[in-house]
Formats: structure tokens, C-alpha cells, sequence
């Protein structure tokens, strides 16, 4: 039974509950109980018996501070020592002899004994009506009774603090090796070849056609389906470069053809030889010929089709192309990926590469490094494939596939 519950049983049983209380607490007589606020509604009861010595409370904080600990159980023993207390407050210690203790009306209180009523006597005869006696005097009032005797035991106190925690014990021994798991679920494959494939690989794997850069897969319900071309449409002829610059002088033409001999002179007088004539200049050089036409630039070559082929998954993504790469495989099965090409310096001058998304799922491939900034394959009608080409500052696209 509870406490609060016990006071209220006691107050019914004298018909005395109170109605109200004083105070932000519930008060007793010179305190207040401060684990009970003034507006519980049994805290005139409590007040009532505090004020009347039957409960004590279950903790004192101060002199003006208590605890009534309206929760707790009442044992056996504290619900003696509040019927005792009770007992002292509302019934005389002792009466007089020949008294006896009677309820009269409001109070319990010490009166003549009365012995029983004895046989009724004759009756006699009817008398004259008496005059109406005057009021008589109120009575004097009765001295004030003797102090009560000392109260029972006090309820225990609170439960000490909690003591501080032990050293920790020795580690115990080590519990046996667990049963292994299940084994997991066969990783995917991307198969290649130089023929369309018919029985190769299981569902879920991938098929790539070397021989005509086709991808195939996955392979559902055992069968591969159409092929998607890796190879985008041939890019427009570049630019004509710019002229470059004069080539070396040509060597020094033939000597020109001997002249025809003239006609004999007619025979002279016959004279001394003169001395020789110095020898003539060599004549000026012939212009040199006109330089050939340039021939138009053949198209850059692409790495051969059985250059490696990588697959980026969460093994590896991020994954940075090697210039061992061509075709690069996406798979973002799970999570987003990223693919980052290399830089178009002028060692990659022509250089092609294929980046494909593969796998389930609606993540997306990012490849990074491309002419205008990050390129995005997804799986929401963009694109599903780049073929991509340096020129030596800049990866620009050279195809798309949008399935």
C-alpha cells in the first residue's frame, strides 16, 4: 500500500479530510514535504496528519525541509506506528473509574458509566406543569489535557551512496571460432571474343566482340540479346595545317649544253701564237623548281582492337586511364563511379578511348576530363557511352550511345 493511500484511508475512516493546502510544497507543521507540490490532490490529507504528529515523513533535509515519499510501500510496521500515532491523537489515555470512553457526536470522549436500566416503576400521578426554569450559566472550560507519551521509532532513513566499483575482473577465456557462413553469390564476367557469342557465360555476364567492337549482355534468361556498337560514326577530316616552312636550296643545275661549233674562218696570215685568255666566269645558277603540292592529312589512327580492355567496379573506382587502356567498362552496379582520363598532353595526340556504363541500378558513371567539363552516363535516356580523342590540349568527343 502506498503512503499516500494509508493517509487517506485514515482521514475517511474520521471523516476529517481537509480541502486545501498553503504553499508552493505540501506544508507540515513548521515545514514543507518538497517531493509533494501544493497542488496534488492528496496533499491536504498529508498536511493534515503531519499537522496532527501521525506521520513524520521519510527524510529530513533542514529544519524547515522533508521528504514525505509518496511512492513508496508501507510495511507492517510503519502502518502500526501510524495507527499508534492515531490512536494517541484521537482517543483519551485514560478515563477516571466509573467513567468509560463514548463517541459523543463529534469526539471520543470520558463519561459516567450508566448501569442498565432497571424495571419501570408505577406510574404516578400526572403533576401541574412547572414554570420554565431560567438559562443556566455556560459551563467553565476544562484544563488542558496532559502531553502525550513519546512517539515510536522514526521510519529508517535513506539508503546510503552507492559505494565505488570494483577493480575489473580478469578477462574471461575466448569463445569458440563461430560456424562459417554461406558462401556468397558468384561474382559477373565480361567475357570477349572475335565471334558473336552464343552459349558463352552465364546470366548477368557481359560479351565484348573484338573483332567488331560490339558489346553484348547482360546475358538474360540465357540469352545475350542485340549487340551495342562501341565504335561511334568517323569524325569530319580536320583542319589543313599550316604551311611549314621553306625547305633547303636545291642542288646546282646541270652546265648547260655546248654551244655549236662556228664556221672556219678562212686561213689568216700566218701570226706568232698570242698568250692564253684568262678563263670565263661560270655562269649565274637556274631558279629553283616549284615545291609539290602538300598532301592531304590522313586520319589519326586508333589503338588496335586488342588493346586491353579494363572494368572499373568498387574495386577500383576512382580509376585513372593508363595509355594501355582502350575500352573502359563502368559498372555501376551499387554506387556511382568515376573514371578520370589522362592529360591530353602531346604525347596523346590521336589517342581514342571507348568508356561504356554497364551493370543495374541508376547510378552514374562520371568521367572527368573531357572538353566542357565532367561527362555523366546514366541510365535516364542520356547518354550510355563516349568516344573520346585527344589533340593535344583537349578530350573531345568523337561518338555517343544513348542504349
Amino acid at each position: 500500500m502506498r503512503k499516500y493511500l494509508l493517509a487517506v484511508m485514515l482521514l475517511l475512516g474520521l471523516g476529517a479530510l481537509p480541502t486545501a493546502a498553503q504553499a508552493q510544497f505540501c506544508p507540515g507543521p513548521g515545514f514543507v514535504f518538497i517531493d509533494v507540490a501544493d497542488t496534488d490532490p492528496f496533499c491536504p490529507v498529508i498536511t493534515w496528519i503531519a499537522d496532527r504528529g501521525i506521520t513524520l515523513g521519510c527524510n529530513v533535509i533542514d529544519g524547515g525541509h522533508r521528504m514525505f515519499c509518496p511512492n513508496d510501500s508501507v510495511s507492517r510496521s510503519q502502518t502500526a506506528a501510524f495507527l499508534n500515532r492515531l490512536a494517541d491523537f484521537v482517543l483519551p489515555l485514560s478515563c477516571a473509574n466509573g467513567s468509560v470512553m463514548q463517541w459523543d457526536g463529534s469526539a471520543w470522549a470520558c463519561s459516567l458509566a450508566v448501569g442498565p436500566a432497571g424495571p419501570p416503576g408505577v406510574a404516578g400521578p400526572a403533576g401541574a406543569t412547572g414554570a420554565t426554569g431560567a438559562a443556566g450559566a455556560a459551563g467553565a472550560t476544562g484544563p488542558a489535557g496532559a502531553t502525550g507519551p513519546q512517539g515510536p521509532q522514526g521510519d529508517p532513513g535513506p539508503m546510503g551512496a552507492t559505494g565505488a566499483t570494483g577493480a575489473t575482473g580478469a578477462p574471461g577465456a575466448t569463445g569458440a571460432t563461430g560456424a562459417q557462413g554461406a558462401a556468397g553469390v558468384d561474382g559477373k564476367t565480361v567475357l570477349n571474343g572475335t565471334v558473336v557469342p552464343t552459349t558463352e557465360g552465364t546470366d548477368g555476364d557481359f560479351y565484348l566482340d573484338t573483332a567488331t567492337s560490339m558489346l553484348y549482355g547482360p546475358k538474360t534468361l540465357g540469352a545475350w540479346g542485340p549487340g551495342t556498337s562501341l565504335v561511334g560514326p568517323a569524325g569530319a577530316m580536320g583542319a589543313t595545317g599550316a604551311t611549314g616552312p621553306a625547305g633547303t636550296p636545291g642542288a646546282p643545275g646541270a652546265p648547260g649544253a655546248p654551244g655549236a661549233p662556228g664556221a672556219t674562218g678562212a686561213p689568216g696570215a700566218q701570226r706568232l701564237q698570242g698568250v692564253p685568255g684568262p678563263q670565263g666566269a661560270t655562269g649565274a645558277q637556274g631558279p629553283t623548281g616549284p615545291a609539290g603540292a602538300t598532301g592531304a592529312q590522313g586520319p589519326a589512327g586508333s589503338a588496335a582492337s586488342s588493346s586491353p580492355t579494363v572494368l572499373v567496379n568498387a574495386s577500383n573506382s576512382p580509376y585513372s586511364v593508363t595509355a594501355a587502356d582502350y575500352t573502359v567498362f563502368c559498372d555501376v552496379t551499387g554506387a556511382d563511379r568515376t573514371v578520370t582520363l589522362p592529360t591530353a598532353a602531346a604525347g596523346n595526340v590521336g589517342r581514342i578511348y571507348v568508356i561504356r556504363r554497364v551493370g543495374g541500378g541508376n547510378n552514374e558513371c562520371n568521367v572527368s576530363s573531357v572538353q566542357g567539363g565532367t561527362v555523366a552516363l546514366d541510365n535516364s535516356g542520356a547518354r550510355r557511352a563516349i568516344t573520346v580523342q585527344s589533340d593535344g590540349s583537349s578530350w573531345w568527343i568523337l561518338g555517343e550511345a544513348y542504349n
